[in-house]
């Protein structure tokens, strides 16, 4: 009887982490959907995101994202970042 090896995430490009991380979590088989699925959303999020932190930008005349744009961007999106403290 042959043993067949079986496919390492490596052999799918660009789900390696996210493989090994739904792993971590106690999750063993995920649908290959689930992985375009999570690319889609997360290229609408960043999307939305930088282009918010774009205008915080441009609407102070500065060439330079500062962490406080990121900051106000983050919560424009909902994601509220709590304890952080500015450094500057």
């Amino acid at each position: 009887m042959l043993r067949r090896s079986k496919a390492s995430p490596e052999s799918f490009p660009g789900t390696a982490s996210t493989v090994s991380r739904n792993r971590r979590c106690g999750i063993k088989r995920i649908n290959g959907l689930i992985y375009e699925e999570t690319r889609d959303f997360f290229k609408i999020f960043l999307n939305d995101f930088m282009r918010d932190a774009i205008k915080y930008t441009e609407d102070t005349r500065r060439k330079t994202i500062t962490a406080m744009d990121v900051i106000y961007a983050l919560k424009c999106q909902g994601c509220t970042i709590i304890h952080y403290v500015d450094l500057v």
